[in-house]
């Protein structure tokens, strides 16, 4: 059986969703920052979330400068409690 797909028109207005706001997690989330989109970060630590949102906050600007058609985007983070990754 072939299944047909179509890939969505809107990915660039799409949410991204890190799971985990440890090094690699904050790099991530910068990674998808930079090109003006909105990423929420989840992690089950206040503490490594409120980190982690600094660290994109400091060096999104720098980076994003740095890219072709670069732009700041935005970081939530939550520590997911809801159960569930939302909208993303």
């Amino acid at each position: 059986m072939i299944m047909a797909f179509t890939l969505p028109t809107n990915i660039p207005n799409r949410p991204v969703a890190v799971i985990g706001a440890g090094t690699l997690g904050r790099r991530i989330a910068r990674m998808f920052a930079d090109r003006g989109g909105l990423v929420r970060i989840f992690d089950k630590s206040a503490q490594a979330g409120e980190a982690a949102q600094k660290y994109v906050e400091d060096n999104l600007a720098q980076v994003a400068a740095k890219v072709e058609g670069g732009k700041p985007g935005r970081v939530v983070v939550t520590d997911g409690q809801g159960g569930r990754v939302v909208r993303a």
